[in-house]
């Protein structure tokens, strides 16, 4: 898929991202777990994703999981899946723990939740001639990735 991920530039424009690092040694910069929640689908370029993920995930200590939770739409998950996959392949030793953490497994796993419109969304989208619920479901998908190496499973044959 890329040739040359080395060459990818840093992100300087994503104030966020960059304050994480701001006046941090970088010895200090460990975090049990790191979240971005819809700011990767946000980002219509490929490579700048990566980007932000390769940030991210430096950002995670070394045996603890990288989480991503995005709003669910039909391009999220391939959105994700492509990011992860390149993950995985740059930094030896990562892999995926949920939703689905059976190897190259990239289902379109989602949970939903209900959310409460306010009155200036209704009355918003009540004016371009649709009648509003009080409430919307909102879809979200998300992956976990873990350092290290996916640990091997044993599978009794019967019996304790």
């Amino acid at each position: 898929m890329f040739i040359d991920l080395k060459g990818l530039p840093l992100i300087h424009s994503y104030d966020s991202i960059q304050e994480l690092n701001r006046n941090i040694e970088k010895h200090d910069r460990g975090h049990d777990l790191v979240i971005s929640s819809y700011a990767l689908g946000e980002i219509p370029s490929l490579s700048d994703r990566i980007t932000i993920v390769r940030q991210l995930w430096d950002l995670t200590r070394d045996v603890l999981k990288c989480r991503k939770i995005e709003k669910s739409t039909c391009t999220t998950p391939g959105k994700i899946t492509s990011i992860v996959s390149q993950e995985t392949s740059l930094k030896n030793g990562a892999f995926v723990v949920a939703p689905c953490p059976l190897e190259n497994t990239y289902k379109y796993c989602y949970f939903v939740q209900r959310l409460k419109r306010t009155s200036s969304q209704r009355a918003y989208k009540r004016s371009k001639g649709v009648p509003l619920r009080g409430f919307e479901d909102e879809k979200f998908c998300y992956v976990a990735l873990r350092r290290g190496k996916r640990p091997e499973h044993t599978i009794s044959k019967g019996g304790r």
